[in-house]
């Protein structure tokens, strides 16, 4: 009887020791499944960013475009109003000249 109490016990511990390594083995492939979705969930944040960060870019590229053709626009309208200015110098000084040429016709009559 104490040899059969024996076995069961030695049975029972067995029994337990496998149902433990299995416990652990399942335990290990919990972590390793964990640790693969942990690995595709950091690559999906990584290509998340990478595309928040190309359209971000792609939206820079638009914005200097058309900063760029604002830029030329007002350098064509500067350029105009710099010969408008010169325009203008030009037919002062031509006023001037005929001012002076009035006033000295004017004195010279008068005498």
């Amino acid at each position: 009887m104490c040899t059969l109490l024996f076995q069961n016990a030695l049975s029972v511990q067995s029994r337990s020791s496998r149902d433990q390594q299995i416990i652990l083995e399942q335990n290990n492939q919990e972590q390793q499944l964990y640790k693969i979705y942990e690995e595709d969930e950091s690559q999906s944040q990584i290509i998340e960013f990478a595309a928040y960060g190309s359209l971000f870019v792609t939206q820079l590229q638009i914005e200097l475009k058309y900063q760029v053709n604002a830029t030329k626009q007002l350098l064509g309208k500067l350029e105009f109003l710099s010969k408008q200015v010169d325009r203008i110098t030009y037919l002062s000084k031509e006023l001037y000249v005929i001012q002076k040429i009035t006033i000295q016709n004017t004195s010279n009559k008068k005498q």
